[in-house]
């Protein structure tokens, strides 16, 4: 897996960027570093994300939809299925977000303003063009929430924010919702899959979830 963390090329919005993150006691070294090492944790939860869903794809393909809404996570994140395509689909969608977070990516670290989003997705669905924006409220949360957005934003390559309603799907709550009355869109959802991969991630017990940026390094 290959990382590249970008900085802004203009000195004005170098120095607003170094200001932002002077804000909450982090040098551009250490960003780039908690960017950096949230990569295999990204890795790690997007390969058992996807080795559980192709563990159910193996079997015999009559098994596909029983197996899958038997499944209390895949059930939680991405609804009932009624047919071997929608099973087909999550593991072809979930196999893609592996690959493009095991081929690597481009993040671009920029200042922000009030209204900008944790991250945003840039560029085309290719394996060599990989890339996306982060800003400073990213890197001061925990090392894990770091991860499942890296997850969350590459797979935007292929779809956007899903809505419940006129509600984007952000969150545990919201994508859980997503999943319970339209599990069509749940299935497109780049929200239900970061989760669900965060859910798997922890249930093997891989996942030590820490609470603020010291505690988070210190279990890098």
């Amino acid at each position: 897996m290959k990382v590249k963390i970008n900085f802004p090329d203009k000195k004005s919005k170098l120095a607003l960027l170094e200001l932002q993150l002077k804000n909450i006691n982090v040098s551009l070294e250490v960003a780039e570093s908690r960017l950096t090492l949230a990569g295999p944790k990204a890795e790690d939860m997007a390969r058992y994300g996807y080795d559980h869903i192709e563990a159910i794809y193996n079997q015999d393909k009559s098994t596909w939809i029983d197996a899958f809404n038997s499944d209390p996570v895949l059930h939680k994140w991405f609804g009932s299925v009624t047919k071997e395509s929608h099973v087909k689909k999550v593991r072809d969608r979930m196999k893609g977000i592996f690959n493009h977070v095991f081929n690597g990516y481009t993040i671009g670290l920029k200042p922000e303003n009030d209204n900008s989003p944790l991250a945003i997705t840039m560029g085309v669905a290719n394996i060599t063009n990989t890339r996306f924006r982060v800003y400073p409220s990213l890197i001061k949360r925990d090392i894990w929430e770091i991860a499942e957005t890296i997850i969350h934003e590459i797979g935007h390559q292929w779809f956007t924010d899903q809505k419940l309603g006129s509600t984007k799907v952000y969150g545990e709550v919201i994508a859980g919702d997503l999943a319970k009355y339209d599990p069509t869109k749940a299935r497109r959802s780049t929200e239900n899959y970061s989760i669900f991969c965060a859910k798997i991630h922890q249930s093997k017990g891989k996942r030590v979830k820490g609470k603020g940026y010291f505690k988070a390094s210190i279990e890098l």
